[in-house]
C-alpha cells in the first residue's frame, strides 16, 4: 500500500487549502465526507471512493490509484439573474486537480485525472445545490 487513507486525507486537505482558486470561493470551508450542521456556503466536501493497487510481481504494490469524489455545495442565490457558486467552485476544483502532480513528505502524487461530473442537483429539503466531480489520484 502506497499510503494510508488517513495520511492521504490529511495531505489532500493541505493541497485544497493551498489552492487559491478554491479558497477564494470557500475560504476554509472544505471538509472530509460531510458538511457540519449550520454550515455557511459555499463549501466543499470530499471522500475517498476506493483504492486500487497497481499489480506488481514482486510483492505488495507501492503504487495505488485512489478514486476521490469532490462535492461542491451552495444555496440558491436570491439576486435576480445571478447563479450560485457551484459552477465556479466546480471550475476551481477541476483546475486545481486535473493533471495535478506534487510530493508530500515521502508520498509522490504522480498524476491526477478528472474522470467526470454530475449535473447540478438541488436537495429539496435543504435547498442546497451540489455538483460532484470524480478524480483518480495516482500515488506512490
Amino acid at each position: 500500500m502506497a499510503i494510508s487513507i488517513a495520511t492521504f486525507n490529511t495531505q489532500l486537505l493541505g493541497f485544497i487549502g493551498a489552492a487559491t482558486g478554491i479558497t477564494d470561493i470557500v475560504s476554509t470551508r472544505f471538509y472530509y465526507i460531510r458538511l457540519p450542521q449550520l454550515e455557511i456556503f459555499p463549501a466543499l466536501t470530499f471522500k475517498v471512493i476506493n483504492v486500487d493497487p497497481v499489480e506488481v510481481k514482486t510483492g505488495v504494490s507501492d503504487y495505488d490509484i485512489v478514486r476521490v469524489q469532490f462535492d461542491c455545495h451552495d444555496l440558491p442565490n436570491t439576486t435576480a439573474g445571478s447563479t450560485n457558486e457551484c459552477e465556479g467552485l466546480y471550475d476551481a476544483v477541476r483546475t486545481a486537480f486535473d493533471r495535478f502532480t506534487d510530493s508530500a513528505g515521502s508520498v509522490k502524487f504522480h498524476q491526477t485525472f478528472f474522470k467526470g461530473r454530475t449535473p447540478m442537483i438541488q436537495d429539496f429539503d435543504t435547498k442546497v445545490y451540489s455538483i460532484s466531480l470524480d478524480f483518480e489520484f495516482h500515488i506512490k
